[in-house]
């Protein structure tokens, strides 16, 4: 579902629904409404986040990823960050 994914990147990235409605313009209410899937969002919405966070852009419009080209998922983001995190920590 579109508003779950719109939510999920926005947890990956770390962003406030402020944060997210001040990079793409748009007001915070907007961002909640999609998130809470009171209203769909619109395409240049859509557009807007892409070019926000390209790396997200072919899995929110397919739900798939293609990481060697680039295109991933806000979870595989956070497995990332987690797995640096580890490092960082075992190599202290």
């Amino acid at each position: 579902m579109i508003s779950q994914k719109i939510k999920f990147i926005r947890v990956a990235e770390k962003i406030k629904q402020q944060d997210l409605s001040d990079l793409l313009s748009v007001p915070k209410q907007t961002i909640a409404n999609y998130e809470t899937n009171i209203r769909k969002p619109s395409g240049e919405f859509i557009l807007k986040l892409c070019n926000a966070f390209p790396e997200y852009a072919y899995w929110l419009v397919t739900g798939q990823t293609q990481v060697e080209a680039g295109n991933i998922s806000p979870e595989i983001k956070i497995a990332e960050k987690q797995n640096i995190s580890n490092l960082e920590a075992n190599s202290g």
